[in-house]
């Protein structure tokens, strides 16, 4: 049988021992030399003697031929536990078997996953394309809209303002009674349109800005009838410009005359503003026009040889008109009767930048009577009276 079965015992002298290393025989303890026959289990893998192992030598020189090198022997103590290790080896071998089983499973699993999760991440990142488009597409729609919503606000609003026109530092009314107080607000208008000039207009109502207050001007709406009035008066405006800053009726106050302007214009126009005054006092010779700044065309102080346009088409009470001297201007009497031509005393700045203004000068916004001037705040519009 196998388990009776001899084998050539191994090498005495393992490769990796001292050459000085002899083998024993475990029953009997004899060092067994190399030139003596000797048995090792192939179990324990213990070395016996012939005499210990219980084998003829004999039948260890038959065994010793090629032909049985696959046989083993063990020894009687293997040999009693051999079906106990028999047993343990073939539920070993089993449980090999099986872990070879799943680990085969594993990593067939495992490939399958490397396979499926390229295609799952690819189906996964398009749906998650398609959802951040659709939710990036709601957002800009919902952005879209609320910005045309605001564009078509503004629009109307200043569809709304555009036949309105504002006055700043007209005197105020000094009448207690709301009615009364307008009505001398309009005879304060249709003074001031008789002094500029200004064609037959249609005024649809008048109304202060704000609250009403010991020695405060407050601003005054005019709301007209359509657009076109309003530029009449600004037309008028420009050709009659010395008589909003020094016309008798108004004590000489500079009469400032302004479009209706939107919150969000407000706002622009301040910060057009700021970025006017830092350029300016960088050196540069620029100016506001049409909502921009650009260069202007002349300096800022006049020479000495301009000489003042005739800033009105006929007299009023209290207008400058202009000579044919150079350098000199009459003043009407309230009877408009005229006097004879004064030569000025020395030019003040704020005169030359009067002058400045009527020769079409950098300065052109001293007398703010043009469209794209803005001189009211937020506050004044929201203490609306």
């Amino acid at each position: 049988m196998a388990s009776n079965a001899v084998s050539k015992p191994k090498k005495r002298i393992r490769p990796d021992s001292d050459s000085n290393e002899t083998i024993q025989c475990l029953i009997c303890e004899i060092n067994i030399k190399d030139t003596e026959a000797a048995l090792q289990c192939e179990m324990c893998e213990q070395c016996f003697c012939l005499s210990c192992s219980k084998m003829s030598k004999e039948t260890y020189e038959v065994l010793q031929n090629d032909n049985f090198e696959n046989l083993v022997w063990t020894c009687r103590v293997c040999k009693i536990n051999f079906p106990k290790f028999s047993k343990i080896s073939n539920s070993l071998k089993q449980i090999d078997n099986d872990n070879k089983a799943r680990l085969g499973l594993v990593e067939d699993k495992l490939q399958q996953f490397q396979n499926e999760i390229p295609i799952q991440i690819q189906a996964s990142a398009k749906e998650l394309k398609l959802e951040v488009k659709e939710d990036i597409t709601s957002e800009l729609k919902e952005d879209i809209t609320s910005l045309i919503q605001v564009q078509v606000k503004e629009y109307d609003e200043r569809k709304r303002r555009e036949s309105n026109i504002m006055i700043f530092n007209l005197p105020e009314p000094k009448a207690e009674n709301p009615d009364l107080r307008k009505t001398e607000d309009e005879d304060i208008l249709w003074n001031l349109f008789d002094a500029i000039d200004s064609p037959q207009v249609t005024m649809t109502n008048i109304i202060r800005i704000g609250t009403r207050q010991q020695g405060k001007t407050r601003p005054l709406k005019l709301i007209l009838c359509n657009a076109s009035d309003r530029r009449k008066i600004f037309d008028a405006c420009r050709l009659n410009r010395l008589v909003l800053s020094n016309h008798s009726i108004f004590n000489k106050v500079v009469i400032f005359i302004t479009r209706d302007y939107t919150p969000v214009q407000r706002e622009e126009n301040k910060i057009l503003r700021h970025e006017l005054k830092r350029r300016q006092d960088a050196g540069e010779n620029v100016k506001i026009r049409g909502n921009k700044i650009v260069t202007a065309n002349n300096p800022t102080i006049p020479t000495s040889s301009k000489v003042v346009p005739q800033p009105v088409r006929r007299t009023y009470p209290g207008a400058l008109s202009r000579t044919n001297i150079p350098g000199q201007i009459i003043i009407n009497s309230i009877t408009s009767t005229p006097k004879l031509a004064h030569s000025l005393p020395r030019t003040t700045d704020v005169d030359k930048r009067r002058i400045a203004y009527l020769n079409n000068d950098s300065l052109n916004d001293f007398l703010p009577t043009d469209e794209t001037t803005m001189a009211y705040t937020d506050a004044d519009v929201d203490n609306n009276a």
